[in-house]
């Protein structure tokens, strides 16, 4: 008599059942199955490269700007004491010059034993053009210089990206 209680199953046959029922199974991929999976590595590799692209570049963007505000702020500390010492911010209209240019010129050179107000290094300078310099801003883009009058007879100095 079969173990099952079947008397038609042998009990050689009811001890292979239970081994390939119980046997632990191996699994075959087929060709649609590797497609698959290799559509769905390809995507998820897509997906992560175009955020990791993003995130640097946002990484990037925030370090221009901190290094933009330190570099305003170093001018804007530099504009300060050139009006300490000569009671006015540096002119922001001199013919064939740039506000850049100007501000290079009051600020990096000293004149009449005052100054120089602002040490900067040569990749933050431009290129000479009539024996002056622009100062450059980290990511490249020139600067806005000008003085706007108040009506306390003082100065408003403006300084920002072009």
């Amino acid at each position: 008599m079969a173990e099952s209680g079947d008397p038609s199953i042998s009990p050689a046959h009811a001890r292979e059942f239970r081994r390939r029922l119980f046997a632990p199974k191996t699994f075959q991929f087929s060709l649609g199955t590797w497609l698959c999976f290799i559509m769905l590595l390809s995507l998820s590799a897509g997906l992560f490269a175009s955020w990791y692209r993003g995130r640097a570049a946002a990484i990037q963007r925030e370090e221009s700007r901190r290094q933009t505000d330190a570099m305003i702020s170093k001018i804007s500390g530099a504009l300060q004491q050139y009006q300490m010492q000569w009671g006015a911010p540096p002119p922001d209209n001199v013919p064939d010059a740039d506000s850049a240019r100007v501000l290079w010129f009051h600020l990096c050179n000293s004149r009449a034993g005052k100054g120089p107000f602002l040490s900067l290094p040569p990749e933050s300078l431009s290129e000479e053009r009539n024996g002056m310099r622009a100062i450059l801003l980290p990511d490249g883009t020139g600067l806005s210089y000008s003085r706007l009058p108040t009506s306390g007879g003082g100065f408003l100095t403006v300084v920002d990206s072009k």
